[in-house]
């Protein structure tokens, strides 16, 4: 049969219900994959066909199928909603796609009741967006309800006058309610897609309150509904939303008879009404305080006693200006007394309070939040710390005390009264307090809790020390030992001991401060800080066996940082004017530094400080001379081998005042042997000094006078360490470290000698380098002298004396036969010998040729293994060639003197003969050394051959 020349089946139709009949099978075989997915999304968004009539049965067949099967994966909890968790809503959706085709199909062909069917496709389609609702599947739910609303919109009610059978009004008043219930949700909808404009429309669409008890569920579902919207805008902080979104639930109750009401419905009226009181307390106009204050007084007439109820009460009286702080104390006891304590009552007590405590006047247009950020107390922290006193009593009457609830009142007492000191009456409500606290089964507090109310304690005590109020201070100090903190340990009981010493100081209590140092541990007591304060006590009582010991006790103390306390005795000895006190600390201080190189200290200045100390005790007769230097010497001995040296200029100075004391102790006839040591030391470490400065002194006059008084140190130490030799005046462990600083003065002399160009001089200093003793320190010497022939070389040819080059290559070749004899450092001796060869090549080539066959010697011990180190190849390599250069050039200069009366080609043979010999005549030096000696050897046959005037091909 066809319709208008259509076909009875379209294609379309047939393979969207094979495609339904496909994904039913592979649901309950379990078979779902992408595919499936994709195809099934893809039948969602396209356009259901039309079925025809003979159609319409298998669409409703299929439809049903496919939702139970989406009722037992659901029931099952199948994995394959957990692999595909959108499953379900799809398949519920698609089933009423093809459910709401089929009910087309009837209606148009009239072959079922359409109302019955009608009802039962609403019912299908309202069960499917509330599954999409609560899964969050808005877009699905959008689709559904699209095809919903031609049902909704387009049912036309039977005429008046036709009259209606039982189950037709049965009918009729169920669609009514399925429509109602559709709004609701498209107004959910609307809600959950953030469209706040839609959900008014669709709510307003909604029956005002149906007539028939058993339709109560439809108020209770708009006023819930209304209720949501209005919270979500109160989180989101939109308050006069919430408001206005609240009024509507609570108006949709309100007009409800009270006897109507379901339990559940009552909870949910007090929950609104709470909830809509809230809104209109943060929107903060008078009119919106008044209609929260009537919500409020209703909840208190008709529930009474209630604390969330409370609560509220105390958020409107906060929220009024100006703020009746006594009704808001009297609510806050109200809800002490008559509330069940629970952790989240007392919390929000507690936060009532804060509220309380911190309000000022000044800041009433804040939030309450903003308030609370403020830790200053404001003008009523005094009712605050009452309602605190009320709530304790409350928790210590109890037969079981909640001691975290109990610690945690007494540290906010504390940080209120820490804030408000000048409050006259908050100091005795604390001693009261903690009476109370202590009475009550003697309970105390626990170590968190005594260490946060300590803390407290203790910036009460320093701001009243700021401000000078020394007798309160000292009262707070006790309160830190009351019993209730018994649970403190020994290290902040000797803290606050120490606190107590110090407050009984400011008052001149000093009975105070000998009682709270025998309070403390032995532990406390040996503390570097209790030391310094026992040693303060000392000085003022005059008390020189206490002062000692305390400052020894200091400077032995492990405790981190100590030094600082030995700087405070110095200057507490220094405050009081005790000269001798202030040398021993400064002397302890310089101990320390030695051992630990203390990097706050500037010996310089604490050398200056001990010596200007020790000048006015002696001027002032106070100590005897012989103590006085004698503690000046040990001064500057630390003050010289501490690691943080002074600047060079200060301790030049301190060095030679250092020699006139000794000079002076010497001169006295003290029998001290070390002293010559010191003395010499202070010459060497003077000299140093020196040099050191002229090194660096840009100034070229300046800088020559430096040097020159470095030469006369130089002098002085060598005068002193020969008298003591000859006198044999030094001990045994004393002369090899005496001998090795004399060596380091003669290489000081040579840098002096070299920049001051004394060159008469030289041969004397060279030739103490030269001594037995020093036979082992003559390498660090040869650098420094090669460096003066190069200054020699370079300087006007009125410096260039023959005799002191010679003697510089003397003692070069001297140092180079020592150094062989003792260590045999071949890389070294091979640079020597390179540099006095290069330096006496033309001046003297008796020693240059000595220098040649010293290389040769070496080489060949070294190619048999007689040393262990090979000569440097290229040493070798240079020595060889430069030679052999050098005999070219007297060949020639005897060929154009003619009868080469100059013996210049004699010369030339023994140069060349040499060369050879050095480059060809020792083996296992290299290839290279080897093929250069064939290269020399061919050269020398041909320059032997070649008649006058010719010239080698080089």
């Amino acid at each position: 049969m066809t319709t208008k020349g259509k076909p009875e089946t379209d294609p379309k139709t047939t393979a969207y219900l094979e495609f339904a009949t496909q994904l039913i099978r592979r649901i309950d075989s379990g078979n779902v994959n992408t595919v499936t997915i994709q195809e099934l999304e893809n039948a969602l968004s396209m356009k259901c066909p039309r079925s025809p009539a003979a159609r319409a049965p298998d669409f409703d067949r299929l439809g049903t199928q496919i939702w139970n099967a989406a009722v037992r994966l659901k029931d099952q909890s199948s994995p394959l909603l957990k692999t595909w968790p959108r499953l379900e809503t799809q398949l519920r959706v698609l089933a009423y796609f093809l459910l709401d085709t089929a009910q087309r199909s009837y209606i148009k062909h009239g072959s079922k009741n359409s109302s019955q069917n009608l009802i039962r496709i609403l019912k299908t389609a309202l069960k499917a967006a509330r599954i999409c609702i609560a899964t969050e599947t808005l877009d699905l739910c959008t689709l559904l309800f699209e095809k919903v609303a031609e049902h909704v919109e387009h049912t036309q009610d039977p005429p008046r006058e036709h009259k209606k059978d039982k189950q037709e009004s049965e009918a009729e008043e169920m669609l009514k309610e399925l429509k109602a219930d559709y709004y609701l949700l498209r107004a959910t909808l609307s809600w959950k897609q953030d469209k706040p404009d839609t959900v008014s429309y669709w709510l307003s669409r909604v029956l005002h309150l149906p007539d028939k008890p058993d339709m109560l569920h439809l108020a209770e579902k708009k006023a819930d509904l209304t209720y949501e919207v209005g919270k979500s805008a109160f989180q989101r902080k939109q308050f006069s939303s919430a408001a206005r979104w609240l009024e509507q639930s609570y108006q949709i109750l309100d007009d409800i008879e009270p006897e109507m009401l379901s339990s559940d419905l009552c909870d949910l009226r007090v929950v609104v009404m709470l909830d809509y009181a809230r809104s209109l307390i943060d929107v903060g106009d008078a009119v919106s305080l008044e209609k929260a204050f009537t919500l409020i007084a209703t909840l208190d007439q008709e529930h009474g006693f209630k604390i969330e109820v409370q609560l509220s009460r105390l958020d409107i009286i906060y929220s009024k200006r100006p703020l009746d702080a006594e009704e808001f104390c009297g609510v806050i006891n109200r809800i002490v007394r008559g509330a069940i304590l629970s952790e989240g009552t007392f919390r929000s007590i507690i936060y009532q309070i804060q509220k309380l405590n911190a309000y000022d006047p000044e800041r009433a247009g804040a939030t309450n939040h903003t308030a609370l950020a403020s830790s200053t107390p404001g003008p009523y922290s005094h009712l605050a710390c009452q309602t605190l006193d009320v709530l304790l009593s409350r928790l210590i009457e109890q037969s079981s005390i909640v001691q975290a609830w109990v610690e945690k009142i007494v540290v906010i007492r504390l940080h209120i009264c820490s804030l408000s000191l000048h409050v006259q009456d908050h100091f005795p409500r604390l001693e009261n307090l903690f009476e109370d606290i202590a009475n009550r089964n003697g309970t105390k507090l626990s170590p968190e809790a005594t260490h946060a109310s300590q803390s407290l304690i203790w910036k009460a005590v320093t701001a009243l020390q700021q401000s000078r109020n020394e007798d309160e201070a000292a009262r707070w100090c006790s309160l830190a030992h009351h019993k209730i903190f018994n649970s403190f340990g020994e290290i902040n009981k000797a803290k606050l001991l120490r606190k107590s010493m110090i407050v009984a100081f400011s008052r001149g209590d000093m009975a105070a401060v000998r009682a709270a140092f025998y309070q403390m541990s032995d532990q406390g007591q040996s503390a570097a800080m209790t030391q310094y304060l026992m040693y303060k006590l000392a000085l003022q009582e005059d008390d020189t066996e206490l002062a000692t010991r305390s400052l020894e006790g200091v400077s032995k103390s492990s405790s981190k940082g100590s030094e600082k306390y030995l700087f405070a005795c110095a200057l507490e000895a220094q405050r009081q004017d005790n000269r001798k006190q202030f040398i021993a600390t400064l002397s302890k201080i310089l101990e320390l530094h030695e051992k630990q190189s203390l990097s706050d200290v500037r010996v310089a200045v604490l050398l200056r400080c001990i010596v200007g100390s020790v000048e006015t005790e002696l001027k002032r007769n106070a100590i005897p001379l012989d103590a006085g230097l004698t503690e000046l010497c040990k001064v500057f001995e630390a003050g010289i081998f501490t690691r943080d040296y002074p600047e060079p200029e200060l301790l030049t100075r301190f060095m030679m005042a250092s020699v006139a004391l000794i000079d002076l102790l010497r001169a006295e006839g003290k029998k001290d042997d070390d002293l010559l040591s010191r003395l010499l030391l202070c010459r060497f470490l003077a000299t140093s000094a020196l040099v050191v400065l002229a090194r660096s002194e840009d100034n070229i006059e300046r800088a020559l006078q430096l040097y020159s008084d470095a030469r006369r140190q130089i002098r002085a130490f060598h005068q002193k360490y020969q008298e003591a030799i000859r006198q044999e005046l030094l001990q045994p462990d004393a002369i090899s470290d005496i001998a090795l600083k004399e060596f380091e003065m003669i290489q000081f002399d040579l840098e002096a000698v070299m920049r001051l160009e004394q060159w008469n001089d030289l041969d004397t200093v060279l030739s103490m380098c030269l001594e037995t003793r020093h036979s082992n320190r003559l390498e660090s010497a040869a650098d420094l002298i090669l460096h003066i022939h190069t200054h020699i070389s370079s300087a006007s040819s009125k410096l260039r004396s023959q005799n002191v080059r010679a003697g510089i290559t003397s003692v070069m070749e001297k140092i180079i036969n020592t150094c062989w004899r003792n260590n045999k450092d071949i890389t070294r001796l091979a640079r020597w010998i390179r540099c006095l060869f290069q330096m006496t090549l033309t001046s003297d080539p008796v020693i240059s040729l000595r220098c040649l066959d010293q290389a040769s010697a070496i080489a060949s011990k070294a190619a048999t293994r007689q040393i262990p180190e090979a000569y440097p190849p290229e040493e070798i390599e240079w020595l060889a060639s430069t030679a052999f250069n050098h005999a070219v050039d007297l060949w020639f200069a005897g060929v154009e003197e003619g009868e080469d009366q100059g013996g210049n080609i004699e010369q030339a043979r023994v140069w060349a003969e040499k060369a050879l010999m050095l480059a060809g005549n020792v083996g296992g030096v290299g290839v290279g050394v080897q093929g250069l000696h064939k290269v020399l050897q061919d050269k020398w046959m041909r320059l032997k051959g070649m008649g006058q005037g010719q010239g080698l091909d080089q």
